[in-house]
């Protein structure tokens, strides 16, 4: 065999190794670059969820903490509207004792007022603690919600 063809054969074998060495080696390093690239990407997007979490959470937080601190005036509030309540009822009472010594049509009168006075107040009592809860209740979600 020829001592050219046979060095031209080893320089290709060895060129071509090394060729395929430095390619190797060069897609293996874009492979780690990608690879990189990728977890900083992931690492990135999890920081970003777990901020609104809190940001969420934080919302919720400082709503169900004002609905707190609204309860105990929706309470009083409540209270106060039963005490006016109590308050007309024994007024209305006083009335129709007083209004004893009239006739049987103002008694009438007064009796029907009574009643309706008793039914309405305990109905607007009634209204009135709905009212307030349903407005609070809008308050904590309205606080509560993503901006």
């Amino acid at each position: 065999m020829n001592f050219t063809l046979v060095s031209v054969a080893v320089a290709a074998a060895i060129g071509f190794g090394a060729g395929f060495g430095s390619a190797w080696t060069l897609q293996g390093r874009n492979i780690d670059s990608i690879k990189l690239e990728a977890a900083n990407e992931r690492i990135t997007i999890q920081r970003a969820a777990r901020a609104t979490i809190e940001r969420t959470s934080n919302a919720v937080i400082a709503a169900q903490s004002a609905a707190a601190t609204r309860a105990p005036v929706l309470r009083r509030n409540a209270v106060a509207a039963s005490s006016a309540g109590n308050g007309l009822r024994i007024a209305s009472t006083a009335t129709v004792r007083a209004a004893a010594d009239y006739t049987d049509a103002c008694r009438a009168i007064i009796s029907a007022y009574d009643g309706i006075l008793i039914e309405s107040s305990s109905f607007s009592e009634e209204v009135a603690a709905v009212a307030d809860q349903c407005i609070s209740d809008v308050k904590t979600l309205t606080e509560a919600w993503q901006k």
